[in-house]
Protein backbone atom coordinates (compact mmCIF):
# COMPACT_ATOMS: atom_id res chain seq x y z
CA UNK A 1 0.00 0.00 0.00
CA UNK A 2 1.07 3.23 -0.84
CA UNK A 3 1.72 5.55 1.99
CA UNK A 4 0.50 9.62 1.57
CA UNK A 5 1.96 12.06 3.80
CA UNK A 6 -0.32 15.19 4.76
CA UNK A 7 1.65 18.14 6.90
CA UNK A 8 -1.12 19.42 9.05
CA UNK A 9 -0.98 22.75 11.42
CA UNK A 10 -2.61 22.07 14.81
CA UNK A 11 -3.46 25.46 16.62
CA UNK A 12 -4.46 25.38 20.27
CA UNK A 13 -5.21 28.24 22.49
CA UNK A 14 -3.13 28.85 25.16
CA UNK A 15 -2.69 31.94 27.27
CA UNK A 16 -0.09 34.51 26.48
CA UNK A 17 2.87 32.99 27.53
CA UNK A 18 5.24 33.76 24.65
CA UNK A 19 3.30 32.51 22.14
CA UNK A 20 3.71 35.09 20.18
CA UNK A 21 6.76 37.04 19.64
CA UNK A 22 7.62 39.98 21.61
CA UNK A 23 9.78 41.90 19.18
CA UNK A 24 12.42 42.74 21.31
CA UNK A 25 15.31 43.75 18.90
CA UNK A 26 12.60 46.59 17.99
CA UNK A 27 14.33 49.85 18.03
CA UNK A 28 10.72 51.81 18.52
CA UNK A 29 7.46 51.00 19.10
CA UNK A 30 5.44 54.07 18.25
CA UNK A 31 1.43 54.50 18.40
CA UNK A 32 0.01 57.69 16.42
CA UNK A 33 -3.48 59.01 17.58
CA UNK A 34 -4.21 62.63 15.38
CA UNK A 35 -7.61 64.35 15.06
CA UNK A 36 -9.54 67.79 15.00
CA UNK A 37 -11.06 68.85 17.47
CA UNK A 38 -14.25 69.46 15.59
CA UNK A 39 -14.70 67.88 11.89
CA UNK A 40 -17.22 70.64 10.42
CA UNK A 41 -16.16 74.65 11.17
CA UNK A 42 -16.99 77.92 9.32
CA UNK A 43 -14.62 78.84 6.85
CA UNK A 44 -12.00 81.11 8.60
CA UNK A 45 -12.79 79.34 12.05
CA UNK A 46 -10.03 77.92 13.89
CA UNK A 47 -9.75 74.33 14.03
CA UNK A 48 -7.21 72.43 16.73
CA UNK A 49 -5.03 69.39 14.64
CA UNK A 50 -3.71 67.52 17.19
CA UNK A 51 -0.78 64.61 16.52
CA UNK A 52 0.02 62.40 19.46
CA UNK A 53 2.85 59.61 19.92
CA UNK A 54 3.56 56.75 22.20
CA UNK A 55 6.29 55.20 22.38
CA UNK A 56 8.48 52.88 24.14
CA UNK A 57 12.12 53.27 22.86
CA UNK A 58 14.25 50.58 23.31
CA UNK A 59 17.71 53.09 24.08
CA UNK A 60 18.24 56.13 25.01
CA UNK A 61 19.58 57.09 21.47
CA UNK A 62 16.00 55.69 19.83
CA UNK A 63 14.52 58.47 22.50
CA UNK A 64 16.59 61.08 21.68
CA UNK A 65 15.67 60.61 17.95
CA UNK A 66 11.95 60.03 18.46
CA UNK A 67 12.14 63.45 20.78
CA UNK A 68 13.72 64.70 17.79
CA UNK A 69 11.33 64.04 15.06
CA UNK A 70 8.61 65.06 17.23
CA UNK A 71 9.78 68.45 17.46
CA UNK A 72 10.46 68.80 13.87
CA UNK A 73 7.22 67.61 13.07
CA UNK A 74 5.35 69.36 10.27
CA UNK A 75 2.24 69.03 8.21
CA UNK A 76 2.82 68.47 4.43
CA UNK A 77 3.12 71.58 2.43
CA UNK A 78 -0.35 70.28 0.84
CA UNK A 79 -2.13 71.35 3.86
CA UNK A 80 -1.74 75.10 2.73
CA UNK A 81 -3.99 74.23 -0.38
CA UNK A 82 -7.36 73.82 2.07
CA UNK A 83 -5.89 75.31 5.00
CA UNK A 84 -3.98 78.11 6.60
CA UNK A 85 -1.86 77.08 9.22
CA UNK A 86 -1.63 79.79 11.64
CA UNK A 87 0.37 78.31 14.44
CA UNK A 88 2.45 75.43 15.48
CA UNK A 89 2.82 74.82 18.70
CA UNK A 90 5.57 73.56 20.73
CA UNK A 91 6.75 69.73 21.38
CA UNK A 92 5.25 68.45 24.90
CA UNK A 93 7.00 65.63 25.75
CA UNK A 94 6.10 63.12 28.81
CA UNK A 95 8.43 60.34 30.35
CA UNK A 96 6.23 58.07 32.86
CA UNK A 97 8.37 57.68 35.45
CA UNK A 98 9.78 54.23 36.49
CA UNK A 99 8.78 53.24 32.90
CA UNK A 100 10.16 53.46 29.04
CA UNK A 101 6.60 54.93 27.80
CA UNK A 102 7.16 58.43 26.12
CA UNK A 103 3.46 60.76 25.45
CA UNK A 104 4.38 63.19 22.33
CA UNK A 105 2.71 65.56 21.21
CA UNK A 106 2.94 68.81 18.95
CA UNK A 107 -0.69 70.96 17.87
CA UNK A 108 -1.59 72.89 15.16
CA UNK A 109 -4.13 75.49 14.63
CA UNK A 110 -5.72 74.98 10.76
CA UNK A 111 -8.43 77.54 9.12
CA UNK A 112 -10.10 76.67 6.40
CA UNK A 113 -9.70 78.89 3.43
CA UNK A 114 -12.66 77.76 1.13
CA UNK A 115 -15.59 75.18 1.08
CA UNK A 116 -15.88 71.81 1.06
CA UNK A 117 -14.60 68.86 1.99
CA UNK A 118 -11.07 69.66 3.41
CA UNK A 119 -8.24 67.04 3.66
CA UNK A 120 -5.67 66.89 6.44
CA UNK A 121 -2.82 65.15 4.71
CA UNK A 122 -1.13 62.64 6.57
CA UNK A 123 1.65 63.56 8.52
CA UNK A 124 4.56 61.40 8.72
CA UNK A 125 7.23 60.31 10.89
CA UNK A 126 10.49 58.70 9.86
CA UNK A 127 12.71 56.85 12.84
CA UNK A 128 15.46 54.57 11.47
CA UNK A 129 14.22 52.65 8.72
CA UNK A 130 10.42 52.50 9.63
CA UNK A 131 7.99 55.24 9.07
CA UNK A 132 5.07 55.75 10.84
CA UNK A 133 2.01 57.97 9.46
CA UNK A 134 -1.26 59.58 10.87
CA UNK A 135 -4.73 58.36 8.68
CA UNK A 136 -5.78 61.80 6.37
CA UNK A 137 -8.35 63.58 8.10
CA UNK A 138 -11.68 65.87 6.60
CA UNK A 139 -12.85 68.88 7.80
CA UNK A 140 -16.15 70.17 6.29
CA UNK A 141 -16.07 73.96 6.34
CA UNK A 142 -18.84 76.28 5.29
CA UNK A 143 -20.48 79.56 4.92
CA UNK A 144 -23.26 79.60 7.74
CA UNK A 145 -24.92 83.24 6.98
CA UNK A 146 -28.66 82.03 5.55
CA UNK A 147 -28.83 78.76 8.06
CA UNK A 148 -28.25 81.20 10.96
CA UNK A 149 -31.06 83.44 9.45
CA UNK A 150 -33.05 80.80 9.94
CA UNK A 151 -33.21 80.10 13.18
CA UNK A 152 -35.58 83.27 13.82
CA UNK A 153 -37.85 80.67 12.43
CA UNK A 154 -37.10 77.93 15.10
CA UNK A 155 -39.28 77.78 18.34
CA UNK A 156 -39.86 75.75 21.27
CA UNK A 157 -42.99 74.13 22.49
CA UNK A 158 -44.21 73.14 25.27
CA UNK A 159 -46.80 70.22 24.75
CA UNK A 160 -49.80 69.38 27.51
CA UNK A 161 -51.99 66.77 27.21
CA UNK A 162 -52.36 63.10 28.65
CA UNK A 163 -50.71 59.67 27.79
CA UNK A 164 -52.63 56.67 29.59
CA UNK A 165 -54.56 57.38 33.12
CA UNK A 166 -51.36 60.49 33.77
CA UNK A 167 -51.13 63.88 32.19
CA UNK A 168 -48.10 64.72 30.78
CA UNK A 169 -45.70 67.83 29.38
CA UNK A 170 -43.59 67.43 26.78
CA UNK A 171 -41.16 69.87 25.22
CA UNK A 172 -39.89 69.50 21.67
CA UNK A 173 -39.26 72.58 18.73
CA UNK A 174 -41.15 73.56 15.52
CA UNK A 175 -40.39 75.72 12.84
CA UNK A 176 -43.32 77.62 10.44
CA UNK A 177 -43.27 76.65 6.75
CA UNK A 178 -46.38 79.72 6.41
CA UNK A 179 -47.20 82.05 9.24
CA UNK A 180 -50.34 80.04 10.11
CA UNK A 181 -48.62 76.48 9.91
CA UNK A 182 -46.19 75.41 12.62
CA UNK A 183 -44.72 71.72 11.25
CA UNK A 184 -43.25 70.00 14.23
CA UNK A 185 -42.82 65.96 14.87
CA UNK A 186 -45.89 63.83 15.47
CA UNK A 187 -44.46 62.07 18.45
CA UNK A 188 -43.88 65.81 20.33
CA UNK A 189 -47.54 66.03 20.13
CA UNK A 190 -48.82 62.67 20.61
CA UNK A 191 -51.99 62.84 23.21
CA UNK A 192 -51.76 66.76 23.08
CA UNK A 193 -54.69 68.95 24.26
CA UNK A 194 -52.38 72.23 23.69
CA UNK A 195 -49.40 73.27 22.70
CA UNK A 196 -47.69 76.10 23.70
CA UNK A 197 -44.97 78.24 21.75
CA UNK A 198 -42.63 80.98 22.30
CA UNK A 199 -42.16 83.14 19.36
CA UNK A 200 -38.74 85.52 18.74
CA UNK A 201 -39.32 88.47 20.91
CA UNK A 202 -40.64 86.64 23.82
CA UNK A 203 -43.89 86.20 23.17
CA UNK A 204 -45.66 83.21 24.59
CA UNK A 205 -48.87 81.46 22.29
CA UNK A 206 -51.15 78.96 22.62
CA UNK A 207 -52.76 76.76 19.89
CA UNK A 208 -55.14 73.97 20.17
CA UNK A 209 -55.77 73.30 16.64
CA UNK A 210 -54.06 71.54 13.61
CA UNK A 211 -53.87 71.15 10.09
CA UNK A 212 -52.79 67.94 9.55
CA UNK A 213 -50.57 65.35 10.73
CA UNK A 214 -48.86 62.38 9.42
CA UNK A 215 -48.11 59.11 11.75
CA UNK A 216 -46.36 57.36 9.48
CA UNK A 217 -43.60 60.12 8.77
CA UNK A 218 -43.58 61.46 12.36
CA UNK A 219 -44.43 65.10 11.14
CA UNK A 220 -47.43 67.65 12.64
CA UNK A 221 -48.98 70.73 10.79
CA UNK A 222 -50.40 72.73 13.88
CA UNK A 223 -52.48 75.96 13.08
CA UNK A 224 -50.89 79.24 14.59
CA UNK A 225 -52.44 82.61 14.63
CA UNK A 226 -51.12 84.55 12.01
CA UNK A 227 -51.03 87.71 13.62
CA UNK A 228 -49.24 86.79 16.33
CA UNK A 229 -46.30 85.43 13.72
CA UNK A 230 -46.20 88.18 11.51
CA UNK A 231 -45.96 90.67 14.34
CA UNK A 232 -43.33 88.55 16.03
CA UNK A 233 -41.34 89.27 12.56
CA UNK A 234 -40.53 85.35 11.32
CA UNK A 235 -39.87 84.57 8.22
CA UNK A 236 -41.18 81.24 7.15
CA UNK A 237 -38.80 78.64 5.70
CA UNK A 238 -38.65 77.03 2.13
CA UNK A 239 -38.27 73.25 0.86
CA UNK A 240 -35.16 72.49 0.03
CA UNK A 241 -35.12 70.54 -3.89
CA UNK A 242 -33.22 68.01 -5.06
CA UNK A 243 -34.17 64.55 -3.18
CA UNK A 244 -33.29 61.67 -5.32
CA UNK A 245 -29.69 63.72 -5.97
CA UNK A 246 -28.98 63.83 -1.97
CA UNK A 247 -30.15 60.06 -1.54
CA UNK A 248 -27.52 59.39 -4.39
CA UNK A 249 -24.69 61.08 -2.15
CA UNK A 250 -24.92 64.08 -3.78
CA UNK A 251 -25.38 66.21 -0.83
CA UNK A 252 -24.80 69.57 -2.08
CA UNK A 253 -22.36 71.29 0.31
CA UNK A 254 -22.01 68.44 2.48
CA UNK A 255 -23.19 69.90 5.46
CA UNK A 256 -26.39 70.11 7.33
CA UNK A 257 -27.62 72.45 10.25
CA UNK A 258 -30.27 72.30 13.29
CA UNK A 259 -31.77 74.83 15.44
CA UNK A 260 -33.54 73.33 18.18
CA UNK A 261 -34.33 74.11 21.50
CA UNK A 262 -33.18 71.47 24.34
CA UNK A 263 -33.74 72.78 27.96
CA UNK A 264 -35.49 75.53 26.61
CA UNK A 265 -32.30 77.20 25.07
CA UNK A 266 -31.60 77.46 21.05
CA UNK A 267 -28.32 75.48 20.61
CA UNK A 268 -27.56 75.32 16.93
CA UNK A 269 -25.73 72.43 15.43
CA UNK A 270 -23.33 71.81 12.64
CA UNK A 271 -23.08 68.34 10.71
CA UNK A 272 -21.65 66.33 7.82
CA UNK A 273 -24.51 65.06 5.33
CA UNK A 274 -24.56 61.68 4.73
CA UNK A 275 -26.49 59.76 1.52
CA UNK A 276 -30.01 59.83 2.63
CA UNK A 277 -31.97 56.26 2.78
CA UNK A 278 -34.97 55.55 1.10
CA UNK A 279 -38.14 53.92 2.94
CA UNK A 280 -39.97 53.74 -0.26
CA UNK A 281 -40.71 55.10 -3.81
CA UNK A 282 -41.78 58.73 -2.16
CA UNK A 283 -40.37 58.29 1.35
CA UNK A 284 -36.76 58.87 2.47
CA UNK A 285 -34.77 60.04 5.52
CA UNK A 286 -32.42 62.53 5.50
CA UNK A 287 -29.23 61.50 7.86
CA UNK A 288 -26.54 63.80 9.11
CA UNK A 289 -23.77 63.77 11.51
CA UNK A 290 -25.84 66.51 13.98
CA UNK A 291 -26.39 65.95 17.46
CA UNK A 292 -30.15 65.44 18.37
CA UNK A 293 -30.72 65.96 21.83
CA UNK A 294 -34.30 66.05 24.38
CA UNK A 295 -35.97 69.07 22.70
CA UNK A 296 -34.58 69.02 19.23
CA UNK A 297 -37.12 66.67 18.25
CA UNK A 298 -39.71 68.31 15.70
CA UNK A 299 -36.84 71.12 14.80
CA UNK A 300 -35.90 71.47 11.21
CA UNK A 301 -32.87 69.78 9.35
CA UNK A 302 -31.56 72.94 7.58
CA UNK A 303 -29.13 72.87 4.46
CA UNK A 304 -26.13 75.82 3.97
CA UNK A 305 -28.92 78.01 2.39
CA UNK A 306 -31.55 77.33 5.43
CA UNK A 307 -33.76 75.42 3.31
CA UNK A 308 -35.81 72.65 4.98
CA UNK A 309 -34.35 69.33 4.69
CA UNK A 310 -36.79 67.09 7.02
CA UNK A 311 -38.17 67.26 10.17
CA UNK A 312 -35.76 66.08 13.08
CA UNK A 313 -37.29 62.49 14.36
CA UNK A 314 -34.15 61.10 16.40
CA UNK A 315 -30.83 60.65 16.79
CA UNK A 316 -28.17 60.35 19.47
CA UNK A 317 -26.26 62.91 20.79
CA UNK A 318 -22.79 62.06 22.80
CA UNK A 319 -21.46 65.25 23.78
CA UNK A 320 -19.64 64.75 27.13
CA UNK A 321 -20.97 60.88 27.01
CA UNK A 322 -18.26 58.96 28.89
CA UNK A 323 -17.71 55.23 27.21
CA UNK A 324 -19.57 56.24 24.38
CA UNK A 325 -17.99 56.59 20.92
CA UNK A 326 -18.62 60.25 19.77
CA UNK A 327 -20.42 59.31 16.93
CA UNK A 328 -23.66 61.67 16.75
CA UNK A 329 -26.83 61.13 14.31
CA UNK A 330 -29.87 62.55 13.18
CA UNK A 331 -32.59 61.09 10.93
CA UNK A 332 -35.08 63.55 9.73
CA UNK A 333 -38.20 62.81 7.99
CA UNK A 334 -40.08 64.24 4.96
CA UNK A 335 -42.57 66.69 5.80
CA UNK A 336 -44.04 67.33 1.98
CA UNK A 337 -46.71 65.34 2.69
CA UNK A 338 -48.22 66.36 5.78
CA UNK A 339 -48.16 69.78 4.51
CA UNK A 340 -50.11 68.79 1.22
CA UNK A 341 -52.28 67.27 3.50
CA UNK A 342 -52.55 71.09 5.11
CA UNK A 343 -53.05 72.52 1.37
CA UNK A 344 -56.40 70.21 0.90
CA UNK A 345 -57.77 71.42 4.33
CA UNK A 346 -60.50 74.80 4.27
CA UNK A 347 -59.87 75.51 7.99
CA UNK A 348 -57.59 73.80 10.94
CA UNK A 349 -59.50 71.44 12.88
CA UNK A 350 -59.01 70.66 16.57
CA UNK A 351 -55.86 69.10 17.85
CA UNK A 352 -57.64 66.35 20.13
CA UNK A 353 -59.92 65.19 16.95
CA UNK A 354 -56.77 65.11 14.24
CA UNK A 355 -54.78 63.03 16.86
CA UNK A 356 -57.83 60.95 18.17
CA UNK A 357 -58.72 60.12 13.99
CA UNK A 358 -54.75 59.67 13.25
CA UNK A 359 -55.01 56.64 16.46
CA UNK A 360 -55.51 54.02 14.93
CA UNK A 361 -52.83 54.43 12.00
CA UNK A 362 -50.34 51.62 12.76
CA UNK A 363 -47.36 54.11 13.95
CA UNK A 364 -49.60 56.14 15.89
CA UNK A 365 -50.54 52.89 17.81
CA UNK A 366 -46.81 51.65 17.96
CA UNK A 367 -45.73 55.23 19.56
CA UNK A 368 -48.43 55.21 21.90
CA UNK A 369 -47.85 51.57 22.73
CA UNK A 370 -44.10 51.97 22.76
CA UNK A 371 -44.60 55.29 25.42
CA UNK A 372 -46.39 53.15 27.98
CA UNK A 373 -44.86 50.34 28.01
CA UNK A 374 -41.27 51.94 28.31
CA UNK A 375 -42.76 54.02 30.98
CA UNK A 376 -44.97 51.99 33.04
CA UNK A 377 -46.07 54.75 34.76
CA UNK A 378 -48.13 56.38 32.43
CA UNK A 379 -50.96 53.97 32.47
CA UNK A 380 -50.36 50.93 35.40
CA UNK A 381 -52.06 47.71 34.73
CA UNK A 382 -52.36 48.58 30.92
CA UNK A 383 -51.72 44.59 30.01
CA UNK A 384 -52.71 45.35 26.12
CA UNK A 385 -49.88 47.62 25.30
CA UNK A 386 -47.79 44.34 23.91
CA UNK A 387 -50.38 43.73 22.18
CA UNK A 388 -51.00 46.22 20.51
CA UNK A 389 -47.37 47.28 19.39
CA UNK A 390 -47.34 43.71 18.22
CA UNK A 391 -50.50 43.79 16.55
CA UNK A 392 -49.39 47.54 15.12
CA UNK A 393 -46.08 45.49 13.85
CA UNK A 394 -48.30 42.75 11.92
CA UNK A 395 -50.55 45.77 9.97
CA UNK A 396 -46.81 47.32 8.58
CA UNK A 397 -44.75 44.76 7.74
CA UNK A 398 -42.76 46.63 5.14
CA UNK A 399 -42.32 49.69 7.26
CA UNK A 400 -38.94 50.19 8.66
CA UNK A 401 -38.78 52.82 11.56
CA UNK A 402 -42.01 51.00 12.98
CA UNK A 403 -40.56 47.43 12.90
CA UNK A 404 -36.96 49.03 14.75
CA UNK A 405 -38.97 50.81 16.80
CA UNK A 406 -41.04 47.72 17.92
CA UNK A 407 -38.05 45.45 17.31
CA UNK A 408 -36.13 48.18 20.18
CA UNK A 409 -39.02 47.92 22.57
CA UNK A 410 -39.11 43.85 22.50
CA UNK A 411 -35.48 44.11 23.11
CA UNK A 412 -36.25 46.94 26.02
CA UNK A 413 -38.50 44.24 27.71
CA UNK A 414 -36.44 40.89 27.59
CA UNK A 415 -38.24 39.08 24.13
CA UNK A 416 -34.88 38.70 22.14
CA UNK A 417 -37.06 36.66 19.77
CA UNK A 418 -39.29 39.04 19.04
CA UNK A 419 -36.88 41.76 18.25
CA UNK A 420 -34.90 39.44 16.10
CA UNK A 421 -37.90 39.23 13.90
CA UNK A 422 -38.55 42.75 13.94
CA UNK A 423 -34.86 44.11 12.92
CA UNK A 424 -35.63 41.50 10.24
CA UNK A 425 -38.46 42.78 9.28
CA UNK A 426 -37.35 46.24 9.13
CA UNK A 427 -34.69 44.75 6.51
CA UNK A 428 -37.14 42.83 4.03
CA UNK A 429 -37.21 45.48 1.68
CA UNK A 430 -35.07 47.14 -1.09
CA UNK A 431 -33.85 49.53 1.63
CA UNK A 432 -30.93 49.15 4.14
CA UNK A 433 -32.30 50.53 7.21
CA UNK A 434 -28.89 50.51 9.08
CA UNK A 435 -29.93 51.45 12.68
CA UNK A 436 -32.19 48.05 12.34
CA UNK A 437 -29.53 45.79 10.93
CA UNK A 438 -26.45 47.52 13.67
CA UNK A 439 -28.86 46.33 16.57
CA UNK A 440 -29.51 42.82 15.12
CA UNK A 441 -25.40 42.40 14.85
CA UNK A 442 -25.82 43.44 18.76
CA UNK A 443 -28.71 41.12 19.36
CA UNK A 444 -26.42 38.21 17.63
CA UNK A 445 -23.63 38.71 19.00
CA UNK A 446 -25.17 39.05 22.35
CA UNK A 447 -26.68 35.27 21.84
CA UNK A 448 -23.16 34.22 21.13
CA UNK A 449 -23.91 33.68 17.18
CA UNK A 450 -21.00 34.96 16.19
CA UNK A 451 -21.13 34.58 12.51
CA UNK A 452 -24.45 36.24 12.24
CA UNK A 453 -23.31 38.83 14.38
CA UNK A 454 -20.05 39.61 12.00
CA UNK A 455 -21.97 39.86 8.76
CA UNK A 456 -24.47 41.75 10.01
CA UNK A 457 -21.45 44.74 11.22
CA UNK A 458 -19.65 44.19 8.37
CA UNK A 459 -22.52 45.35 6.24
CA UNK A 460 -23.43 47.98 8.43
CA UNK A 461 -19.82 49.19 7.93
CA UNK A 462 -21.09 50.16 4.63
CA UNK A 463 -23.21 52.72 5.74
CA UNK A 464 -21.11 56.09 6.41
CA UNK A 465 -23.44 57.53 9.60
CA UNK A 466 -22.60 54.27 11.43
CA UNK A 467 -18.92 52.96 9.87
CA UNK A 468 -17.51 53.35 13.24
CA UNK A 469 -19.62 51.79 15.46
CA UNK A 470 -19.73 49.14 13.10
CA UNK A 471 -15.92 49.12 13.31
CA UNK A 472 -15.66 48.81 17.10
CA UNK A 473 -18.48 46.28 17.07
CA UNK A 474 -16.37 44.17 14.73
CA UNK A 475 -13.21 44.50 16.69
CA UNK A 476 -15.13 42.96 19.65
CA UNK A 477 -16.30 40.13 17.51
CA UNK A 478 -12.85 39.73 16.42
CA UNK A 479 -11.43 39.94 19.70
CA UNK A 480 -14.21 37.39 21.04
CA UNK A 481 -12.27 35.16 18.22
CA UNK A 482 -8.58 35.72 19.02
CA UNK A 483 -7.96 37.62 15.83
CA UNK A 484 -6.16 40.17 17.03
CA UNK A 485 -4.65 41.63 13.89
CA UNK A 486 -8.06 41.71 12.26
CA UNK A 487 -9.35 43.19 15.79
CA UNK A 488 -6.45 46.08 15.54
CA UNK A 489 -7.16 47.33 12.24
CA UNK A 490 -10.47 48.03 13.22
CA UNK A 491 -9.81 49.75 16.37
CA UNK A 492 -7.40 51.98 14.89
CA UNK A 493 -10.90 53.28 12.35
CA UNK A 494 -12.37 53.93 15.65
CA UNK A 495 -9.26 55.80 16.62
CA UNK A 496 -8.47 57.64 13.94
CA UNK A 497 -12.19 59.08 14.56
CA UNK A 498 -11.94 59.62 18.20
CA UNK A 499 -8.12 59.15 19.72
CA UNK A 500 -9.31 59.66 23.70
CA UNK A 501 -12.36 57.03 23.25
CA UNK A 502 -11.36 54.89 26.16
CA UNK A 503 -12.67 51.34 25.47
CA UNK A 504 -11.15 51.57 21.86
CA UNK A 505 -7.70 52.12 23.49
CA UNK A 506 -8.09 49.39 26.09
CA UNK A 507 -9.56 46.73 23.38
CA UNK A 508 -6.06 47.93 21.53
CA UNK A 509 -4.08 47.03 24.67
CA UNK A 510 -5.41 43.99 24.72
CA UNK A 511 -4.72 42.74 21.56
CA UNK A 512 -1.64 43.95 21.91
CA UNK A 513 -0.59 41.81 25.09
CA UNK A 514 -2.16 38.65 23.15
CA UNK A 515 0.26 39.23 20.69
CA UNK A 516 3.13 39.54 22.68
CA UNK A 517 3.91 43.55 22.46
CA UNK A 518 3.76 43.44 26.29
CA UNK A 519 5.50 46.88 26.02
CA UNK A 520 2.73 48.94 24.05
CA UNK A 521 0.60 47.39 26.41
CA UNK A 522 1.63 49.06 28.60
CA UNK A 523 2.24 52.85 27.13
CA UNK A 524 -1.63 52.24 26.66
CA UNK A 525 -2.20 51.60 29.81
CA UNK A 526 -0.60 55.08 30.82
CA UNK A 527 -2.38 56.94 28.04
CA UNK A 528 -5.55 55.50 29.81
CA UNK A 529 -4.48 56.99 33.12
CA UNK A 530 -4.96 60.41 31.73
CA UNK A 531 -8.70 59.82 29.54
CA UNK A 532 -9.95 57.26 31.90
CA UNK A 533 -8.37 55.92 35.37
CA UNK A 534 -11.07 53.29 35.21
CA UNK A 535 -10.43 51.61 32.24
CA UNK A 536 -6.74 52.05 32.75
CA UNK A 537 -6.77 49.77 35.90
CA UNK A 538 -8.50 47.04 33.69
CA UNK A 539 -5.80 47.09 31.17
CA UNK A 540 -3.46 46.59 34.24
CA UNK A 541 -5.22 44.28 35.71
CA UNK A 542 -4.27 41.52 32.61
CA UNK A 543 -0.86 42.83 32.53
CA UNK A 544 -0.35 42.03 36.37
CA UNK A 545 -2.30 39.19 36.34
CA UNK A 546 -1.03 36.03 34.34
CA UNK A 547 -4.02 34.03 35.08
CA UNK A 548 -6.43 37.04 33.28
CA UNK A 549 -3.78 37.73 30.01
CA UNK A 550 -5.77 37.16 27.06
CA UNK A 551 -5.66 34.16 24.96
CA UNK A 552 -3.79 33.49 21.94
CA UNK A 553 -3.72 31.35 19.16
CA UNK A 554 -0.47 29.07 18.97
CA UNK A 555 1.14 27.19 16.59
CA UNK A 556 2.55 23.46 17.34
CA UNK A 557 5.26 21.99 15.03
CA UNK A 558 4.23 20.77 11.85
CA UNK A 559 3.09 16.91 12.47
CA UNK A 560 3.12 14.60 9.39
CA UNK A 561 0.00 12.48 9.72
CA UNK A 562 0.00 9.03 6.99
CA UNK A 563 -2.93 8.97 4.83
CA UNK A 564 -5.60 5.66 5.82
Amino acid sequence: MRVCRTVLLLVILAPLGGAVAAQDGDAYRLLLFAAPDHRVASVGEAVTFEVEGLAVPQSDAAAEALVGAFSDLALPPEAEQAFDVAAAGDLVARRRAGTQVYELSRRFTLVPRRVGALTIPAVTIALADTAFATAPQVVHAYRPYEAQAAQRSVVPLVVEGRVGTQRVQRVGSGFFMAEDALVTAYHVVLGAERVRLQLPGGRHVTTTRAWAVDPERDVAVLWVDPRAVEAAGVRPLELALAYDADLAGAAEEGVAFTAGWPQGVQRPTAGARYPGVRLGPADYLRVSANAVRPGDSGGPLLDVRGRVLGVVASGRSTDGTRDVLREDLCLATDPRHALAARLAQPRPRSLRRVLAEAAAAPNATALDAATVLLNPAFAPGDDGALARLTEAARRAPDDAPLQFLAGSVYQALGHDGRALAAFRAALADASDYFPARYALGHLHYERGDLDAAEASFEKTHEAAPYARLAALALARVHTRRLRYEEAAGAIHEVLDHDPGYAPALYLLGYGLLARGRTDEAEALAVRLDRLDPGWADALRLHLRREVLRPAALAALPRAEVPAP
